[in-house]
Parts: structure tokens; sequence; C-alpha cells
């Protein structure tokens, strides 16, 4: 088993079943690391942190390669190992810390944009 900073309550792999988020297919084929990242601005969050780490985020789309491959891609393991020394995406450290008081539900990518019910409001607001 890998280190959790002690900051932290990564929902991506929570044994608690109330808080897992788990990964998610988005519509282009991009498999995200968890629903938080089904919004627009959160996946160019986690676009210019794999940029600034050289991290090749093109490899977690399932045209591209298979599940294994993802799960064993660079961009996974920088983000598991970013559990234990905090050097992760801004969505993973803002809803991520120990008890964290923003809601917990993430966003969905759907044919009706993204935001928390599939609707547009994510657009609007900026999230």
């Amino acid at each position: 088993m890998y280190k959790i900073n002690p900051a932290l309550e990564p929902r991506c792999t929570s044994n608690k079943n109330r808080f897992k988020n788990n990964i998610q297919l988005g519509a282009t084929g991009d498999v995200r690391p968890c629903n938080y990242y089904g919004s627009r601005r959160h996946w160019q969050i986690l676009e210019e942190w794999c940029e600034q780490k050289g991290l090749d985020l093109a490899k977690l789309n399932i045209k591209v390669s298979t599940m294994q491959e993802i799960y064993d891609s660079d961009v996974f393991k920088a983000i598991l190992d970013g559990h234990e020394t905090l050097d992760l995406p801004s969505p993973c450290l803002d809803l991520c810390k120990k008890n964290n008081t923003k809601p917990g539900t993430g966003y969905k990518e759907t044919d009706r944009g993204f935001g928390q019910t599939g609707l547009t409001q994510g657009f609007i607001d900026g999230n």
C-alpha cells in the first residue's frame, strides 16, 4: 500500500463507499482520475500540472491506451505519489483535504455539458 499524507483523505482511493470518487470516462475518451476532473476547468488544471511535470496526459485516452496502461501511466503514478508528498493538482488538494467542507459530489460530463447535474452551470460559474 502506498502512503497518504495526514492532511489528505483522497476520495479516489477511499475504502468508504459513500465517499469514493471513481474514475470517469469522458465523452472524448479521456479517463479522468476521479469525477472532480469532469469539469472543464479542473481538467485544464490537470493538463497544466501534467505539462509542468512532463507527464503525458494523452496516454489517459481509452482510444490510445488500454485501461491497464492508463492505471500504470506516469500520470496515475504521479497522483498516487502526490498523496504522500502533496505534489498534486489543486482540485486534489482543495477537495480531498481532511475535514473538507466543500461539496463532494464532483462533476459529470454529459451530452448536456458539464455540471453537477449535467447542466451547463459549470460553464456559467467558471468551474
